[in-house]
C-alpha cells in the first residue's frame, strides 16, 4: 500500500505532512467549488500527502445504500493524492457524509490537518473529530446559506462558533472577511484571497479572433451573456430573472437579444418560459459548451450578466469573461461584485430591485460610450484573478499547519 493511503502506516523517516481534504462535492460533480478543490489538492500534494474525503452520491445513482471507493485522480488535474468516496446521505441539498466511515477514514488517514470546505455539515463532522484529536484546521469559507430557508439563521449561528475554532480561514473577498468578523471571528485569521478563472482548469483557451469576432456594437451575435448550471442545485444562479428582464426590455421596444450557457433538469422549463415570453428570436439556449467554445462565446459577447443571490459566494465565471474582455453586470449576491465595481470593471445592480436591472441593461445596450469605458477597463483589471498569484496564497497556512504538527508528532 502506498504511503499516504488511507490505512498506510505513517512512515518515521518521511517529512512529508498529511494533509485530510473534507468536502461533500468533488468530482465527478463539475462546478466552479469543484475545481478550486481539485486545484488546491494538486498543488497541496507537491509538498504533503493529500487525501480527500467526499460523498460516494454521483457514483451510486439511484441507490440508498453506500460504499467506501478509494482511487487516483486521473486527467488534466491528476496528481499523487488519493480520493475516498465514503457512504452518504442526501440530506438538506448536501451529500452529507456519514460520521462513522467519514471519523473511521479520518482515524486511518492519520492527518496533520484538515482542510474543511465550509458552510457545510460534513466539514463540521471532520471538524469535530479534529477537536477531539487536537489535529488542526482551516476552513474555506465559501458563502452565506439561503436566508429564505428555515434553518439558515441557527445554522450559521453555528457555524459561526465553529469558525472561531479554526487556525486560518479562506475567503475569496473582504464581504466575507466583515460578516465572520461580526460573528467574532478574529480578522488575523482571516486570509482574502481573490480566485483565477477556471476555464481551461486555470488556462485560458486562446480564441480563433476570425472565428469569435468581437463586436462593435450589440446585436444577434454580439449578445449579453449567462453562464451557470440549469438545474435546481444551481437555482441561486435566478436565470429567469435575466428572462424576465429581456422580456420587459424587449415589449418596451428595446431589440436585446442573449446567449443562455449551461444545463440541467430546469432547462425545459426556462426554455418554455421564453417561448411564453415571446423571446424565442431573441434568446438561445447554447446547452453545455466546451471550454474552448465558452471561450469563443466570452470574446463575442458585449457583456456577461449574473443575477445570482449571495449563495454565489464568489463568481468565478466573471472572472473568466473579464480575460476575454467582457464587461460584467451582476447582482449585488455575488462576492465578486464588489470588486468590480471598484476596479471600475463592472456594474452592480440591487436585487431587491428588479427595475434596477433593466435599467442598466438599457443603459449598455444604448450607450456605446459607457460599453467601451467598461471595456477597457475590464481588460485593464482582469490581472487582479490570476491562479498564480492565488494558489500560493491558499495553499501556505494549509502546509505551514500541517508541517508544524508533523515535526511535533515525531
Amino acid at each position: 500500500m502506498p504511503s499516504g493511503a488511507p490505512g498506510a502506516p505513517r512512515d518515521p523517516s518521511s517529512h512529508r505532512p498529511r494533509v485530510a481534504v473534507v468536502t461533500h462535492v468533488f468530482p465527478p460533480w463539475t462546478g466552479g467549488a469543484e475545481f478550486y478543490h481539485q486545484l488546491l489538492s494538486r498543488r497541496l500534494s507537491e509538498s504533503s500527502e493529500v487525501c480527500v474525503f467526499t460523498a460516494d452520491y454521483l457514483l451510486r445513482p439511484g441507490s440508498q445504500g453506500g460504499r467506501t471507493i478509494d482511487t487516483v485522480p486521473s486527467g488534466p488535474l491528476d496528481a499523487p493524492y488519493r480520493i475516498r468516496y465514503l457512504p452518504s446521505w442526501r440530506f438538506f441539498g448536501e451529500n452529507l457524509l456519514r460520521p462513522g466511515p467519514l471519523f473511521q477514514a479520518l482515524r486511518e488517514f492519520d492527518p496533520d490537518v484538515i482542510w474543511a470546505n465550509c458552510p457545510s455539515l460534513s466539514a463540521d463532522e471532520s471538524v469535530l473529530w479534529g477537536t477531539l484529536r487536537k489535529v488542526p484546521w482551516v476552513a474555506t469559507y465559501h458563502a452565506d446559506l439561503d436566508e429564505t430557508h428555515l434553518y439558515a439563521r441557527p445554522y450559521t449561528a453555528w457555524e459561526g462558533r465553529l469558525l472561531r475554532t479554526a487556525s486560518a480561514i479562506l475567503v475569496t473577498t473582504t464581504r466575507y472577511a466583515d460578516r465572520l468578523a461580526r460573528r467574532g471571528v478574529s480578522r488575523e485569521r482571516v486570509h482574502v484571497i481573490p480566485l483565477g478563472p477556471g476555464i481551461g482548469l486555470g488556462t485560458l483557451p486562446e480564441v480563433d479572433e476570425q472565428q469569435c469576432v468581437r463586436g462593435t456594437a450589440p446585436g444577434p451575435e454580439h449578445p449579453l451573456l449567462f453562464v451557470g448550471g440549469l438545474d435546481w442545485g444551481h437555482s441561486y444562479k435566478r436565470p429567469e430573472r435575466l428572462l424576465e428582464a429581456i422580456g420587459k426590455l424587449r415589449a418596451s421596444g428595446l431589440d436585446i437579444h442573449a446567449w443562455i450557457v449551461g444545463d440541467g433538469d430546469r432547462r425545459a422549463e426556462l426554455e418554455a418560459a421564453a417561448v411564453r415570453a415571446g423571446l424565442t428570436s431573441s434568446v438561445r439556449f447554447l446547452g453545455r459548451l466546451t471550454d474552448a467554445e465558452l471561450a469563443c462565446r466570452l470574446h463575442s459577447a458585449w457583456l456577461l450578466v449574473l443575477t445570482s443571490t449571495e449563495t454565489e459566494g464568489f463568481g468565478v465565471v466573471a472572472a473568466e469573461a473579464m480575460h476575454y474582455g467582457c464587461p460584467v453586470l451582476t447582482s449585488d449576491g455575488p462576492g465578486i461584485g464588489p470588486m468590480l465595481a471598484d476596479a471600475g470593471s463592472g456594474i452592480v445592480y440591487r436585487r431587491q430591485e428588479p427595475e434596477s436591472l433593466e435599467r442598466a441593461l438599457r443603459e449598455l445596450w444604448t450607450d456605446p460610450g459607457r460599453r467601451n469605458q467598461l471595456a477597457e477597463r475590464t481588460a485593464a483589471a482582469a490581472g487582479l484573478f490570476d491562479w498564480g498569484r492565488a494558489l500560493p496564497e491558499l495553499t501556505r497556512p494549509i502546509l505551514d499547519l500541517a508541517a508544524e504538527h508533523a515535526r511535533s508528532a515525531r
